[in-house]
Parts: structure tokens; C-alpha cells; sequence
């Protein structure tokens, strides 16, 4: 029931942010801020344009330059101020990197469909593409390496320039590499859209509601789903027989007279 409550917030929550989002339509781009509030804790976001239960978790970007076959963003970019990461066990630079934990996900305006081209981050020498048929997600890149515990890079969002249109979106999350394993932990899964070509204000909020539900709502578990479907069915049952004894209740009276008796009663008060 916990979990049907969460998702009842994060629909509620997604529904707010799609009302006053559409005006933005992506305009407005910030860095992914981090920070990890205890020793060796678990990278924690901020930043972006979206509210509620999954604010500093969504950001957005539009590809609007072109090199070669692919349109870029290089926005988000990844900050963090000084300090913010520790040294590793060895004394080196603490090393960030991205990875991909689901499929890319595509809205066409109208509605979610397979994206028939894949997206690609890359930095340096360093690339990494995530598809849709990657439904489990796929290793990343790495990023940077902190400077006096701090980052503050961008790298770059690349989709053919051949593919359709729309709002493309992919789920990742951020976290150590390397002999950073043990200085702090992933973040929760974030998500960024990045707009190709035009939509208008009404497609993009849907778009951005579609993307968010699919790439952030909780799953219900098994159990939920299960209790959820034995309450149903209890409540099934308990209407049908409340049905079956109205269905007698209304033949006895029609068969004794009483019913209209009774209703000329009612009418004489």
C-alpha cells in the first residue's frame, strides 16, 4: 500500500510539473549539482527544472548544433564544488563516472515508440551509446577526475542527425570508478531529455510526463501487485453477491405486493 501511495505522489507530482513545464519547453539548462552529504555516502543531485518528488533528478537540454552526422548538446553539464569528494585509499583523485541503467527512451510528439537511432555521450576519446533495445542499460563512460574534490565538466549528447524529431530520453546514474569504489556510492537513477527539432509547448509537457513515469516511477513489487489484485477481487465478489441479494430482496416484494404499499407510504409522509 506504501508503494501504491508513492506512485499515487509521483503521478500527482509529474501531472504539477507538466502544467507549468510546458512554457519552459527546455529553455532554461543547469549543471547536474552534486554533493555527498556523509563520508562515504551516495552522490546526491540537484538542480533542474522539475519539482516534487523526483526535483534535482530530471534535467533537460535541446540538440541544437551539428557536426558531421550528429546534432549535440553539450548541457547538462556535471558540478560539484571543491572538496566535495575525498581523496581514494591510494591518495589519488577521486573518478566519476556516468552509466546507463535502462533503454533510451523516445516521445514522437504523440506517443512513446522505439527510438530507430541510438544516443551517444562522449568526452575526449572516451564514447559511450545507449540504444532502445537496451532494456537492462549499458556501460558508460568515465567523466572526470576531481580536482581538489571538485568537478565541474561537460560532455557531450549526440543523435544522428538523420533521426526523427522529438524528445529523447535516457536513465542513468552517477558514481566511483576505479580505486574510487570505496571513497562513495551511486546516486538514485536520474534522467535527462534532450529535445531534437521543434514541439510544441502542449507535446513537450506530455512528452516530459511520458518520460519521468516511464525512466523514474516506482515499480509496484510482486506483493504489492498481488495485494492489490486480492483486494480487487475481494471487492469483486463482495458487489456481486451484494447484487444477487438485491435481485431477491426486489423479487419478494414484487411477489408479496409490498413494494408499492411501501412506496405509497413514503409518498403519504
Amino acid at each position: 500500500m506504501t508503494q501504491m501511495k508513492s506512485m499515487f505522489r509521483s503521478a500527482l507530482a509529474i501531472f504539477a510539473n507538466a502544467i507549468w513545464i510546458c512554457s519552459a519547453c527546455a529553455d532554461a539548462v543547469t549543471d547536474v549539482n552534486m554533493s555527498i552529504p556523509t563520508p562515504g555516502g551516495a552522490i546526491i543531485t540537484s538542480g533542474g527544472e522539475w519539482s516534487g518528488e523526483f526535483a534535482g533528478r530530471v534535467f533537460e537540454s535541446i540538440a541544437t548544433l551539428t557536426t558531421g552526422t550528429l546534432t549535440y548538446t553539450e548541457n547538462p553539464g556535471f558540478y560539484s564544488p571543491t572538496s566535495t569528494f575525498p581523496l581514494t585509499t591510494t591518495g589519488s583523485q577521486a573518478r566519476l563516472r556516468l552509466d546507463f541503467t535502462k533503454e533510451l527512451l523516445y516521445w514522437t510528439g504523440t506517443s512513446l515508440a522505439a527510438p530507430s537511432a541510438g544516443l551517444r555521450v562522449s568526452t575526449g576519446s572516451r564514447t559511450a551509446w545507449i540504444t532502445g533495445t537496451d532494456t537492462a542499460g549499458a556501460p558508460g563512460i568515465l567523466l572526470s577526475t576531481a580536482i581538489d574534490g571538485g568537478f565541474h565538466t561537460h560532455v557531450r549528447f549526440s543523435i544522428p542527425t538523420a533521426a526523427p524529431a522529438g524528445l529523447y530520453g535516457f536513465t542513468f546514474v552517477l558514481g566511483p570508478d576505479g580505486t574510487s569504489l570505496s571513497t562513495f556510492q551511486q546516486s538514485q537513477p536520474l534522467l535527462i531529455t534532450i529535445q531534437k527539432g521543434t514541439l510544441s509547448p502542449q507535446d513537450y509537457a506530455a512528452g516530459m510526463n511520458a518520460l519521468v513515469t516511464t525512466a523514474l516511477a516506482p515499480v509496484p513489487e510482486p506483493s504489492t501487485l498481488g495485494m492489490a489484485a486480492a483486494a480487487m477481487g475481494v471487492a469483486v465478489v463482495a458487489a456481486v453477491r451484494q447484487r444477487g441479494r438485491n435481485r431477491r430482496l426486489s423479487g419478494g416484494l414484487q411477489k408479496t405486493g409490498r413494494g408499492p404499499n411501501l412506496q405509497r407510504g413514503c409518498n403519504c409522509n
